[in-house]
């Protein structure tokens, strides 16, 4: 899995601005409504919803430096997430409300734990 920024086309320190605009001209480019590919329009959307939002973004970033190994468990966590959830009650198994409500930010905290405890044991 590509980095967000990767996604986006954007350096790492961009600006809102610079997030937004790269955003808006990638989904134009790829909307499915225009021929677009859909799966590369929802990871478009994906990088924006957490690179536009302060919060998210930090966690992400955090995230993304815990090690190296962190894209691809994110992205494993991310279809484990997708596939846990009951599509007729849109219900998040993982925090119990609706899935569109689901804290990303708790989501990434709890992959950090993860992802810590799994470098430590590695180094015992």
């Amino acid at each position: 899995m590509q980095s967000y920024y990767k996604i986006l086309g954007v350096k790492r320190n961009a600006n809102a601005d610079e997030i937004k605009s790269a955003y808006r001209k990638l989904a134009l480019e790829h909307h499915p409504d225009h021929g677009g590919n859909e799966e590369k329009f929802k990871e478009i959307n994906e990088a924006y919803s957490v690179l536009s939002d302060n919060k998210k973004r930090k966690l992400y970033d955090e995230f993304i430096e815990t090690t190296p190994f962190a894209q691809n468990i994110y992205s494993s966590w991310l279809a484990y997430l997708e596939r846990s959830v009951n599509i007729h009650k849109q219900e998040c198994h993982i925090c119990r409300s609706g899935y569109m409500r689901c804290d990303i930010g708790d989501m990434f905290n709890s992959i950090k734990e993860v992802v810590k405890d799994n470098k430590n044991n590695a180094y015992r």
